[in-house]
């Protein structure tokens, strides 16, 4: 998802002027990915505003984390995901692809955005959404920091596993046999 959260940075124009994207990834310096990251950057007049950061630490990263507005990861077919509770527990609002990853965890919570996958102007409208209602988010966050703690927690998420698995291996109640 980083070409289009690259080209909803852009397209989010004015409304983001000051702010800068930080990209954070494992990019070695000579790789060729590196070098569509910057094309994408320059395609976008993004040179001084995007920032390739390359590798950055585990330590180093939650450090740094609850300075962040936004944590956003419109990844596609995106798993759980740690860096989306990490970014949380920090306080940090997050925008994630709607439909996977932590999708579903969050339901209820004021939290963050879910938005589709490749949806440039949704992906762009929430980083506003998310930036312009700051303050709000992060008081959503600590208003539902024991909830997330229960959901995202191993063991909330182990009971939650069970309790799905448990649902759909029940038999069916009050059916008739043959019915």
């Amino acid at each position: 998802g980083l070409p289009d959260l690259i080209a909803a940075f852009a397209a989010a124009g004015p409304a983001l002027d000051g702010l800068t994207l930080d990209i954070v990834g494992d990019a070695p310096p000579d790789s060729p990915d590196r070098d569509r990251v910057h094309a994408l950057i320059a395609a976008h007049g993004l040179e001084g505003r995007a920032h390739l950061r390359g590798p950055v630490g585990h330590d180093a990263f939650l450090a740094d984390l609850p300075r962040a507005l936004v944590l956003a990861m419109p990844s596609r077919d995106e798993t759980f995901g740690m860096v989306y509770p990490e970014a949380l527990f920090s306080g940090v609002p997050i925008l994630y692809a709607a439909g996977t990853g932590i999708d579903g965890y969050l339901d209820g919570l004021e939290v963050g955005i879910g938005v589709r996958p490749g949806d440039v102007a949704g992906i762009a409208d929430a980083l506003v959404r998310l930036v312009r209602d700051n303050a709000r988010y992060r008081a959503a966050i600590r208003a539902a920091a024991p909830t997330l703690f229960e959901r995202l927690s191993p063991e909330g998420v182990v009971a939650r596993y069970r309790a799905e698995i448990d649902a759909a291996t029940a038999p069916a109640t009050g059916r008739r046999r043959g019915a």
